[in-house]
């Protein structure tokens, strides 16, 4: 088995596994664990030869995240651009059932440590619905983070294994997702995997998938869209203030953010230290800068736009899970969590035949 990893398997695991526990950018570990996965990327580099226009794309893509840390102080799309980088002649699915398994030990990791008292179990006091609620973390950082990790295991589950599921395994996974919600009171991620369940129930049925797919094709247009608009009218819009109450104070955020600092050229850290950026979108027009931004989203709808017509509904799906999240969390930009963003090195990288057909 050992002698089957690949380079690009080490930094996946590696990024994977202390994202999967809770490690945030500034981790000292985490930092350690990024480096060893990108010294491995560098040597799978090495191996391999470039096409003059891979070899531009991705200059532009590590001179970008390289700006955003040296002028900007952030790290979230140097760590995206780096792992994108290393992405030619890789297997998705394999890379796909490494994050799973990586993210399912570290879950259960977790959750085993926080219950046996060897980690802290912090409890967030939260005033909701005219009580206090005790909102439990299970060593995570947040309520929101443990109840993130159940959720993005259901999406990778679904991707992967949907074809073999039953009835049975839909039951499941809805009573694992309301029972860590009644722990962790965290609405949103509960929501999100519920949609995602029942997407996996969708594409059980051809006809009935078709219509889905018809609809989430667009999905990334439309989670822009409503998150611009929202952000820029969440205060000459009474109802958003009461819609804001589902969201904890998301939207106020955006509004604050789109209303009084310009989207920046390069992305900088320094918006996190006015507002907490909890939408995915937000974090890569500030983190990440307009040039990140505007080429991930051309990637992104033009990747949605050949799944659909290729009738690639599993794939399609997958993005737009993972889309649909990110207007609640911050995390879409990093590959390390949103592992969909591998899907972009289909249009980096292309194979001879995709080119002759293109």
């Amino acid at each position: 088995m050992l002698t089957n990893i690949e380079f690009f398997d080490i930094y996946i695991f590696l990024v994977t596994l202390f994202k999967g526990l809770g490690a945030e950018a500034g981790n000292k570990l985490y930092v350690v664990a990024f480096f060893i996965g990108s010294i491995a990327i560098c040597l799978k580099i090495s191996k391999e030869k470039f096409s003059f226009n891979e070899f531009k794309i991705v200059t532009f893509i590590l001179i970008i995240g390289l700006l955003d840390f040296i002028v900007g102080k952030s790290t979230m799309f140097l760590f995206t651009a780096i792992a994108l980088s290393g992405l030619k002649n890789i297997n998705e699915n394999r890379v796909i059932k490494i994050a799973f398994w990586t993210r399912l030990f570290s879950f259960l990791l977790m959750v085993s440590l926080s219950k046996l008292n060897i980690i802290k179990d912090n409890l967030f006091l939260f005033y909701r619905d005219g009580q206090f609620l005790g909102r439990h973390t299970f060593g995570y950082g947040h309520p929101n983070q443990a109840q993130s990790a159940l959720t993005i295991l259901i999406i990778l589950a679904i991707y992967l294994y949907n074809e073999k599921f039953n009835i049975f395994h839909y039951i499941i996974m809805i009573i694992m997702n309301f029972y860590l919600y009644s722990l962790t009171y965290s609405r949103t991620g509960f929501l999100i995997g519920l949609l995602c369940i029942v997407l996996g129930v969708v594409q059980k049925s051809k006809k009935v998938e078709k219509i889905f797919a018809r609809v989430f094709k667009n999905s990334y247009f439309w989670a822009i869209l409503v998150t611009l608009f929202i952000g820029y009218f969440y205060t000459k819009i009474p109802q958003l203030k009461n819609l804001d109450e589902l969201f904890t104070g998301r939207l106020a955020y955006n509004n604050t953010l789109l209303n009084n600092y310009i989207p920046p050229l390069i992305g900088s850290s320094k918006y996190t230290e006015y507002v907490n950026i909890d939408n995915g979108f937000i974090s890569l027009i500030y983190q990440g800068g307009i040039l990140a931004f505007l080429w991930i989203s051309a990637c992104i709808i033009k990747l949605m736009n050949d799944f659909y017509i290729q009738k690639k509904f599993r794939e399609l799906f997958f993005m737009s899970s993972f889309i649909v999240y990110g207007m609640t969390e911050s995390f879409f930009p990093n590959i390390a969590v949103n592992i969909s963003l591998i899907f972009i090195g289909k249009l980096i990288f292309k194979t001879r035949e995709e080119v002759m057909n293109a």
